[in-house]
């Protein structure tokens, strides 16, 4: 396997690779970068979607696996508190999914589609490296279709994806390049990097959007009060947490500085004024700021006197939900019937 693989339970404590961005309000600027040329390869057709698979559940303290085990789920919300969690993967083999609602119609999806990127870890299988998909909804998270892959027109290994659509209706990709941190012992810098797309599916390279010295993975990207934000993990010493960037064009990030409060694989919207930061902890948690960088701070987990059938206790703290799996890399997303959605990943076993 490859380091990704390595980086499995690293991943699930909250300090490892992650995903995505949300749909962004309709008044956002758009870029001034020149319209790229037309992707050559065709637009796939979208398929009926298909029920998921089902899969036996694992505790939430039991969270060693690799990372071609984990899947993908999808759970709804009226209220950001009560939440009615799939019982089936919406994509197996998917790891740090995205969720983002199209406000416009791309390619043949049309406006209101929910649409799942993630780390596809199913060519592993046959001894490929890790590829970008993404799974779509029209009826509001109930039925998914197949995977379709996405191509880049130029040489990287991306993972992690954040998307978000932008005011001329194409979609932006935000990834990190995962060559650099392929082989333990690199010493080169770990980037992320910026693409743009038309149809979803065929991504045109626009630059490098922030560049480190330090391990960093899982960007996620929102526009908020006309400014970028990019939310993203870093892994080494004191560094190890979420830390934000900003952007005045959404594609060069400046500036980082760190969170405190809150850690794990980061995932944001927008909601009434205020950003909404997901992270994993010990369970899957939230928080806001007024002003995308300062978040109200989380109380933290304590052991409970639960025990689970894996013989070890449960954690209790500012989850979200109650679940008897063990979810991280959260992402939401405002459902186009007015729910709050929302894709994790989890380990299943076959």
């Amino acid at each position: 396997m490859k380091y990704l693989s390595l980086l499995a339970i690293f991943i699930f404590l909250g300090i490892g690779c992650s995903a995505d961005v949300q749909e962004e309000p309709a008044e956002q600027a758009v870029p001034t970068h020149e319209v790229p040329p037309t992707a050559t390869e065709p637009v796939r057709d979208a398929v009926e979607p298909p029920q998921g698979t089902v899969v036996p559940r694992v505790n939430q303290m039991d969270i060693t696996g690799d990372i071609y085990d984990h899947a993908v789920f999808f759970a709804s919300s009226l209220n950001g508190e009560d939440w009615n969690i799939g019982e089936t993967a919406i994509a197996m083999h998917g790891s740090v999914p995205e969720l983002l609602v199209l406000d416009q119609a791309v390619g043949n999806l049309p406006a209101g589609t929910a649409m799942s990127y993630f780390v596809d870890t199913s060519p592993l299988a046959d001894g490929l490296d890790e590829a970008v998909s993404f799974v779509t909804s029209v009826d509001d998270g109930e039925t998914w279709s197949e995977r379709t892959q996405i191509a880049l027109d130029e040489d990287y290994l991306p993972v992690d994806p954040s998307v978000i659509q932008l005011e001329d209706g194409r979609l932006r990709l935000h990834f990190f390049d995962f060559t650099s941190s392929r082989e333990v012992d690199s010493n080169k810098d770990h980037v992320f990097y910026s693409a743009i797309s038309d149809d979803g599916i065929n991504f045109e390279i626009e630059g490098e959007s922030l560049v480190s010295e330090t391990l960093m993975t899982d960007p996620e990207v929102i526009l908020f009060e006309g400014e970028w934000f990019m939310y993203f993990a870093m892994h080494e010493g004191d560094n190890m947490g979420i830390w934000v960037a900003t952007s005045d064009d959404g594609i060069i990030f400046e500036d980082p500085v760190k969170i405190d409060g809150i850690s794990g694989i980061p995932g944001a919207m927008v909601v009434d004024g205020l950003v909404q930061l997901y992270g994993c902890d010990g369970g899957i948690v939230m928080t806001t700021s007024e002003n995308g960088i300062d978040f109200e701070e989380l109380p933290e987990f304590t052991v409970s006197d639960q025990i689970g059938p894996n013989g070890k206790p449960f954690l209790e703290g500012p989850s979200i939900f109650e679940s008897d799996m063990f979810f991280c890399g959260p992402s939401p997303a405002l459902l186009s019937d007015g729910k709050i959605g929302l894709v994790m990943k989890t380990i299943v076993e076959d």
